[in-house]
């Protein structure tokens, strides 16, 4: 597993766009926080509760967790 630099967003983000070679786009509201790997991978805390992973080379993944497990 890559090493992970945290960084926190303090007030949280009120849009976070990330746009694709393709043209598609993934966009989230109120990012409090965001981690990214030495592989380029984007962990996002979001307002909600919810966390999500944004990697190069497929969308998106929504996870339902309290914490982060890995």
């Amino acid at each position: 597993m890559s090493k992970k630099t945290w960084h926190t967003i303090s007030p949280p983000e009120r849009r976070r766009v990330y746009v694709y070679p393709t043209g598609a786009t993934c966009i989230f509201h109120g990012v409090t926080r965001v981690g990214i790997s030495e592989s380029g991978t984007h962990y996002l805390d979001l307002a909600d509760g919810k966390k999500i992973i944004v990697a190069p080379g497929w969308r998106v993944i929504e996870l339902d967790v309290d914490e982060w497990t890995f």
